[in-house]
């Protein structure tokens, strides 16, 4: 939560702020796994009777010593920090926002989902801004045995999204513009950012998004930071992601 609000403090500040009436912000995250473990701790005093009926040894002093070793008690605190939608109520509540505001989460197959529905919100004029962003923080036991041997990274990454018209009537730095035009684009694999910063499920495609808007706006290229000097028209850039496969099949790629 505080990961993500930092980011989006930083792109809305480089925005020039936002007007919060019509304003909303999706975030992906990640499934926290560690939240198992409040479950885990409930579900003990009711195993621990159903283990001393048969003769195990399960006494109150073994019970109060497993729930310990579990996980610390749930206090208000923790309450809050485990309930998926508040990385996106702490931005309505920090910016005002009066538009939808919520979080989505598929793991490494959910990373455009923000940036999709924040799209389809401003086509629609629901909105005239949008926040889209992504948070993981994937330097944790579960999701570290869960990629196979691949780096682990913690990732939180925001992007402020409006119409062309709108951002240029307000004089906005534009980084890039989003489209389906991707003839002659220069390709960055999703690999090769989570090569940099370390593979975050839910976060690392947004973040290669973002990089490639990056190196739009900063004439550099994606992979080496050369300079980039358009041969024809505009720089154009495309992000390619082998999404997570189904057992038994083959990973889509995904641009």
């Amino acid at each position: 939560q505080t990961a993500f609000l930092r980011v989006v403090m930083e792109a809305v500040r480089d925005a020039g702020g936002v007007d919060g009436k019509r304003a909303g912000v999706i975030a992906n995250m990640q499934c926290d796994a560690e939240i198992a473990r409040y479950g885990l701790r409930w579900r003990l005093a009711e195993w621990a009777e159903r283990w001393a009926e048969a003769g195990h040894l399960a006494d109150a002093a073994w019970l109060v010593r497993a729930r310990d070793a579990t996980v610390a008690p749930l206090d208000v605190a923790a309450v809050l920090g485990t309930m998926p939608n508040m990385p996106a109520n702490r931005i309505n509540s920090q910016f005002d926002l009066r538009g939808l505001g919520f979080t989505t989460s598929d793991e490494e197959a959910s990373g455009l989902v923000p940036l999709q529905l924040s799209c389809r919100a401003l086509r629609a004029n629901e909105l005239d801004v949008a926040i889209a962003g992504a948070v993981d923080l994937a330097c944790e036991p579960v999701t570290r045995a869960a990629l196979g041997g691949k780096e682990a990274g913690d990732v939180a990454v925001a992007l402020v999204l409006k119409r062309e018209a709108d951002a240029r009537r307000d004089g906005n730095r534009i980084y890039a513009l989003l489209g389906p035009d991707v003839a002659g684009a220069s390709e960055l694999g999703v690999s090769e950012v989570a090569a940099r910063f370390g593979t975050a499920p839910a976060a690392t495609e947004l973040l290669s998004i973002a990089a490639a808007a990056i190196a739009v706006a900063s004439r550099r290229t994606q992979r080496t930071g050369d300079s980039w000097i358009a041969s024809k028209g505009a720089r154009r850039a495309s992000v390619r992601n082998i999404a997570v496969s189904e057992p038994g099949g083959e990973a889509p790629v995904r641009s």
